[in-house]
């Protein structure tokens, strides 16, 4: 009797979702082996889904142990593997596009047992807040908060707040950002103003797209403690 019950226990844990959508712009569908969903606000996110949004769509998720990701247009990302129990284990992939993540309790209890990976690196966090951007032969992983360590073929480069390393051409670089000016809002002002064409020529690296993205300004975080949502600048600085 103890063995069917435990075996019913694991089947339960197995099926019962990691997560669930909280706040969806556009379109998106989920897709789990043969089996595709239009996502709506409250779908349930399991293992193995693979979440992709269309143009101008932006999707947020909330894990069980209060994981934020937020997830750009033209995104494909999949959340491989999730364990909230005795042995916590987070273990998504970003395979195109755009993402944020503020990492929730397993970020804290058992950083080294949650990464994300893509094409040409796996990030591992420190608990933390940070973003990526994945398209065609770029990449582009930038801490908000804490510290993220990002493990390539060649090297493990340790990446602070107000830190971005960028791949191209086959090769890989850590560069200082200036935070306050990676906001869409912030990035829209300044491309107006009378520095406008001084800021085209300068040395300043937005991550693609999001210089030009109305759907990114915020991200959508539900209070558990009151029945309004609450909206958060989704920025650099978190």
């Amino acid at each position: 009797m103890k063995t069917v019950i435990l075996l019913l226990s694991m089947i339960m844990t197995l099926l019962a979702d990691i997560g669930a959508v909280t706040a969806i712009k556009g379109s998106a569908e989920l897709q789990h082996q043969s089996d595709v969903q239009t996502v709506q606000k409250g779908l349930g996110i399991n293992t193995d889904d693979l979440l992709v949004t269309a143009a101008a769509s932006k999707v947020q998720v909330i894990l069980n142990d209060n994981t934020v990701i937020t997830i750009g247009p033209e995104s494909q990302y999949l959340f491989e593997r999730y364990d909230d129990g005795e042995n916590p284990e987070v273990a998504m992939e970003l395979k195109r596009g755009f993402f944020k993540v503020i990492t929730g309790k397993i970020g804290k209890i058992a950083p080294k047992r949650f990464t994300v990976k893509t094409k040409s690196a796996v990030i591992g966090i420190r608990g933390t807040q940070f973003m990526a951007s994945l398209h065609d032969n770029e990449e582009i992983i930038a801490c908000t908060k804490g510290r993220i360590s990002v493990t390539t073929l060649d090297k493990v480069f340790e990446v602070n707040r107000g830190e971005m390393l960028s791949y191209s051409d086959g090769a890989w670089q850590k560069t200082a950002i200036e935070i306050k000016y990676f906001t869409p809002l912030a990035a829209r002002k300044m491309m107006k103003n009378d520095e406008s064409d001084a800021l085209r020529n300068s040395d300043w690296t937005f991550m693609p797209g999001l210089e030009n993205s109305d759907i990114l300004q915020e991200q959508i975080i539900k209070n558990h403690h009151h029945e309004e949502e609450q909206f958060i600048p989704f920025n650099f600085g978190g």
